[in-house]
């Protein structure tokens, strides 16, 4: 079974994006700041990390480069309210990142695509 960790600092939006996920048959785990999320990463090793860059209690960034510097397997689904991220996605496809970039809000149905296309094929 594929594991996905949530990395979201809205309790709310997190846990329903985690029962939609596990209804379609992920192991989803959730972590609402960085340190969580560090933890959890190292531990879990997850298939996909779907991260919001801007919390309240740390920065996405951090991760991403824990992500990117000693879990190379390990595919990425920006996503933010920030636009401005966006760029990063450019980036990770060039490293031969599987990855994307979501613009909040959005649909759990678009979350959900995107999870199955990034475990079946590489970010264009």
């Amino acid at each position: 079974m594929k594991k996905i960790l949530i990395v979201e600092d809205n309790s709310f939006l997190s846990e329903i994006l985690r029962e939609a996920l596990v209804e379609v048959g992920y192991t989803v785990e959730l972590a609402l700041n960085e340190k969580e999320a560090m933890g959890l990463i190292e531990k879990l090793k997850p298939d996909i990390v779907i991260l919001d860059m801007r919390l309240q209690f740390g920065d996405g960034m951090v991760i991403l480069d824990l992500i990117n510097k000693n879990y190379p397997n390990t595919k990425i689904i920006i996503y933010t309210a920030f636009e401005e991220y966006k760029d990063l996605q450019s980036k990770l496809a060039k490293e031969n990142r599987k990855c994307t970039f979501i613009l909040k809000p959005v649909p759990i149905e678009e979350i959900i695509n995107e999870v199955g296309r990034l475990l079946d094929t590489s970010c264009k």
